[in-house]
């Protein structure tokens, strides 16, 4: 019987460990056939929440964000100046449905 209870909690081991190495691994890097492409011209930016840039395209009901925008170093007035009337692509990994805030 002592026998069989180690290999259970070697077989719960080797599972645990399975499983913690895959959720530690990184995020693949999306290839561009996989990816949704907006284009059009920014009309509005602003901060959401405590750190995140959000911003609109004319013409286009669906509001973009970079998350944690404002940690990564992105100044928002630069930012406004910058991209304001400006035409941009879009390029976003389509995972699940994206969603319309």
């Amino acid at each position: 019987m002592l026998k069989n209870s180690r290999w259970f909690v070697l077989l719960g081991l080797a599972v645990l460990l399975f499983l913690s190495t895959r959720a530690c691994s990184p995020v693949p890097r999306p290839k561009e056939k996989d990816c949704l492409i907006d284009e059009g011209v920014i009309t509005h930016i602003e901060i959401r929440g405590k750190n995140d840039i959000m911003f609109n395209l004319a013409d286009n009901p669906r509001k973009y964000y970079i998350n944690r925008g404002l940690e990564s170093g992105l100044d928002l007035a630069q930012f406004k100046a910058q991209l304001i009337g400006s035409t941009v692509v879009i390029k976003y990994l389509a995972i699940g449905r994206p969603s319309i805030l």
